[in-house]
């Protein structure tokens, strides 16, 4: 059930997995905001998604609210990692599917294993390239003629990233 819905995710924001360890994934993504689509969604997927009663009943699996009642854990908790760069990429020998490699891959690495189940920690690189986005979407009043720039406007000052904004 876990590496269904990541897997299903994953293609639904167009990211590229790179390969697993045990439970974990090595995923990639073309934008950071598709990262934290896939990060959210996920994690909102866990929360919903149709567990065994066995893992239901377990203490570690069991559903747990917030004070207004908001269900924030139930059954497999997930920590997520997320850092922002490029990789030193190579195929792989056997599978020839294209490996990541490097310091920003043992930082990404780092920062997962921060995290605790049902967290998304990111890295200052993330926070630094939103902040950055962010910027370029923040003041959407055109100078030239006063108005308000419309929502196509928008897409085409950065069409990388505004499927992922909207």
């Amino acid at each position: 059930l876990h590496n269904t819905l990541l897997r299903r995710q994953l293609r639904s924001v167009g990211g590229y997995e790179v390969k697993t360890e045990g439970d974990a994934f090595m995923v990639s993504f073309p934008s950071v905001t598709a990262a934290l689509l896939w990060c959210f969604n996920v994690q909102l997927q866990l929360l919903r998604e149709d567990w065994p009663q066995e893992i239901l009943d377990s203490e570690d699996g069991k559903e747990v609210r917030d004070a207004s009642g908001e269900v924030i854990y139930r059954g497999l908790w997930v920590r997520m990692g997320l850092h922002w760069g490029s990789p030193v990429c190579e195929p792989d020998p056997v599978t020839r599917r294209m490996d990541y490699f490097g310091p920003m891959v043992n930082r990404s690495s780092r920062i997962s294993g921060a995290a605790d189940g049902g967290q998304i920690l990111v890295s200052r690189d993330v926070v630094n390239e939103l902040t950055t986005m962010m910027g370029t979407f923040g003041d959407t009043n055109d100078d030239e003629t006063g108005t308000d720039l419309d929502e196509e406007e928008l897409r085409l000052l950065n069409p990388n990233v505004s499927r992922d904004v909207v």
